[in-house]
């Protein structure tokens, strides 16, 4: 727990001891849900990460800016790879990387595209195949494994040792802010199940959460009854 501890920081213990005067049932920030990974259908990069896990926040940052997960190059590129068997150099995922490279002289730490190829994207066919013979390891029991090269291991190396971070919108649904290439992989491979830790919840996901939980008929989330019951932030709690 320390490494998690680490991320969450002062700021976070604060938040979360104040929002417990606030709701009946709150989550444990720390803690990471299990969610089928078909479920996160959308990503969104626009919400910050520097206020730690466990957020939960009002306003409109689950409607704006949101990208389909099938729309990003890291998911058609994995797709291509693992599932057409197209080469590294035939993917969107690949060619990303060298117009980025292209660009800015760099990519996620990689300087040239024989690097990209040779360390990062063995990476990644290293982790597909540990997934599908291991099955899906959560970062806590893999340790985090990227390449030294990796931008990752880096000033990145704490957030990216957590596991996949997501959001829950005003109405209980996913949304990806980091873990896309692990998302994709357990997509591909068909797990039923991955651990991923919570950023932060719409606060209208919380008021309907807080009353299911408590046993109060509500309608503020759009969700029947048995889909309350079902939903991963309910039914692990």
């Amino acid at each position: 727990m320390r490494k998690i501890n680490g991320f969450l920081g002062l700021k976070r213990a604060s938040r979360h001891l104040w929002n417990r005067f606030s709701y009946a049932q709150l989550p444990t920030p720390e803690k990471a849900i299990f969610v089928n990974p078909s479920e996160i259908n959308v990503v969104n990069k626009k919400f910050s990460t520097k206020d730690g896990l466990g957020q939960i926040v009002s306003g409109n940052w689950d409607l704006l800016e949101l990208v389909p997960i099938t729309d990003k190059n890291t998911f058609v590129g994995l797709n291509q790879r693992f599932v057409q068997g197209l080469e590294w150099s035939q993917t969107a995922y690949f060619e990303y990387a060298r117009n980025k490279i292209e660009e800015k002289g760099h990519w996620w730490g990689y300087e040239t595209l024989e690097q990209f190829l040779e360390i990062r994207c063995a990476y990644v066919d290293g982790l597909y195949h540990s997934i599908e013979s291991k099955g899906y390891l959560s970062n806590e029991e893999n340790g985090h494994t990227a390449p030294d090269m990796d931008h990752r291991m880096g000033s990145k190396r704490q957030r990216h040792s957590l596991e996949p971070l997501v959001l829950i919108d005003r109405n209980g649904d996913f949304q990806l802010r980091d873990g896309v290439h692990r998302v994709t992989l357990a997509r591909i491979l068909n797990i039923e199940k991955i651990p991923v830790h919570v950023l932060a919840r719409h606060s209208t996901w919380v008021r309907a959460r807080d009353k299911f939980l408590s046993g109060v008929k509500s309608s503020i989330c759009n969700k029947d009854k048995l889909t309350m019951h079902n939903h991963p932030d309910i039914s692990e709690s």
